[in-house]
């Protein structure tokens, strides 16, 4: 501490005294700031003014933890510590000593900023570095502290059915659960379209999705994504785990159809107003075939997809039958058709069951159809 500087021309406050006096404010000011630039000494040194500045990389990648050292700055040294001990020591126009074996040939330190590179990143190298900052004519070392996070690439997320509950109102509720195969921690999920039928639990890994026949059949995307990647799922079209509703309550089953393999075959509902009804859908295992008013019939894409005939299965404009060229031996089994308001709610419902024969009428059905 610096000697007070004297002062002879000062007033003097008593006889007995030929040397100034300080008052007591000016001694308890002078022990304040002596106090205070200690303090801030050791918070610079022992770098605990900041919180650790977070990094974040790829496990098999390159991440780096910055100094924002600039070309100027006369350093002495730089020491590097790792999650468990020292890991490196850099001197100006020397060589740097890394101190630990796993990280021999995976480890730099840049010329000028002192930054500290790693390369082939693994789980093991997440954690908390710390960098030791001398200053040549510079009592105070510097700290910067670094928490490194290191995450894997995720891979595409899967969709899987949960479950499907079917209730009284011919709606179905589905369950979708979301998950990427080695990842479980530090993953967000995401679902898209975001509609008020569907809602998601269990951090968004889980939809769930009430819908009736009569409700579009929408495609569910689900999206991982974690700090460094992010993937999407292949849509799902959740009314291929729903094609059924009312069926499964029991009661009457309905008309039975029959038809000859290789040949044409209706499926009738009969609908004398099919022109002005809002929409008509029928159902088959996985398919759906839909007809809107005023608008010729769609099938799904699985339909498409699996038949190398086209325009094979449509629904009529005339009384909104089910019309079913060149029949094949899996469309025999039950159809279900669903008569659509305008509020998408189910007003009424038929049941048709497809018998396909292999000759006319000479020998015995083919039975084989999915439930």
């Amino acid at each position: 501490m610096v000697a007070p500087k004297s002062h002879t021309d000062d007033w003097a406050p008593g006889p007995f005294s030929s040397k100034p006096q300080r008052s007591q404010l000016q001694i308890f000011s002078s022990v304040l700031q002596t106090s205070l630039l200690f303090l801030l000494m050791g918070l610079r040194a022992s770098g605990k003014d900041s919180a650790p500045t977070v990094v974040s990389g790829i496990l098999g990648g390159s991440v780096t933890l910055p100094l924002n050292i600039s070309v100027d700055t006369e350093i002495e040294n730089v020491i590097w510590i790792g999650p468990k001990n020292a890991l490196a020591f850099a001197r100006p126009k020397e060589n740097v000593t890394i101190m630990v074996k796993s990280y021999l040939g995976r480890l730099d330190i840049t010329k000028w900023s002192y930054s500290l590179c790693i390369s082939n990143l693994t789980l093991n190298d997440a954690g908390s570095y710390k960098a030791q900052i001398n200053q040549r004519n510079f009592e105070v070392t510097t700290e910067e502290e670094f928490t490194l996070f290191v995450y894997e690439q995720l891979q595409e997320p899967q969709v899987t059915m949960k479950s499907v509950k079917v209730s009284e109102n011919f709606s179905c509720n589905i369950t979708l659960m979301c998950s990427v195969k080695g990842a479980e921690k530090s993953v967000l999920y995401s679902w898209t379209p975001r509609e008020p039928h569907a809602s998601e639990s269990n951090g968004g890994s889980i939809l769930t999705v009430s819908r009736t026949p009569c409700d579009p059949d929408l495609p569910y995307i689900c999206t991982a994504q974690n700090p460094v990647s992010q993937r999407s799922s292949l849509p799902v079209h959740v009314g291929q785990f729903c094609t059924d509703p009312g069926a499964s309550r029991g009661g009457t089953t309905g008309e039975t159809v029959v038809g000859v393999l290789g040949e044409p075959v209706t499926l009738p509902l009969a609908l004398p107003a099919c022109r002005d009804t809002e929409k008509v859908v029928w159902l088959f295992n996985t398919s759906i075939i839909s007809k809107e008013r005023e608008e010729a019939a769609t099938a799904d894409p699985l339909i498409k997809s699996r038949d190398p005939y086209k325009n094979r299965v449509w629904v009529s404009s005339q009384d909104c039958s089910l019309k079913i060229s060149q029949l094949k031996i899996e469309d025999a089994g039950p159809y279900h058709a669903y008569v659509c308001s305008e509020a998408s709610s189910v007003t009424s419902m038929t049941h048709v069951t497809l018998l396909i024969y292999r000759e006319s009428l000479g020998r015995a059905p083919i039975t084989r159809f999915l439930l």
